[in-house]
């Protein structure tokens, strides 16, 4: 994983998703989001999450994290420029997924957790994951 620092799009992985999503004609946005967030959780699942797919889920969790109530305070800062996903409804199954693959993507089996402990700074790239989950779970 090329990293520069611990945001969630400060790493290759994230960076190149987020210059897709850009990239992308907004009609196809939607199915890059889901898609990001699915491959982790079916990774995870079968116990094989890797940085890569970690990354690119934990930058599509951060957007739909960013597009749901009370998420204006997420920072997208590196990420997509565009914040326009026509056909994504960030529902509660929406944010769910992302949260699930959120939370796979910071899980001890990941190859995402065991690059940034190895590194010495698991904290420091945990906390903007936290920052996105509290908006994706929030308390009732």
């Amino acid at each position: 994983m090329g990293a520069w620092g611990s945001g969630i799009f400060q790493n290759d992985d994230a960076s190149d998703w987020a210059a897709e999503f850009d990239e992308a004609d907004p009609s196809e946005r939607a199915d890059l989001v889901t898609e990001a967030l699915d491959t982790a959780v079916e990774d995870a699942a079968e116990g094989e999450l890797d940085a890569d797919v970690a990354g690119q889920a934990l930058a599509a969790a951060a957007l739909v994290a960013r597009l749901s109530p009370g998420g204006g305070a997420v920072d997208l800062e590196g990420g997509p420029s565009a914040t326009d996903v026509p056909g994504l409804e960030v529902d509660d199954t929406v944010r769910a997924t992302a949260a699930k693959a959120a939370r796979a993507a910071i899980d001890e089996s990941s190859e995402w957790h065991e690059l940034w402990s190895e590194a010495g700074s698991l904290d420091e790239a945990i906390s903007p994951v936290t920052e996105i989950l509290r908006v994706l779970e929030p308390t009732s």
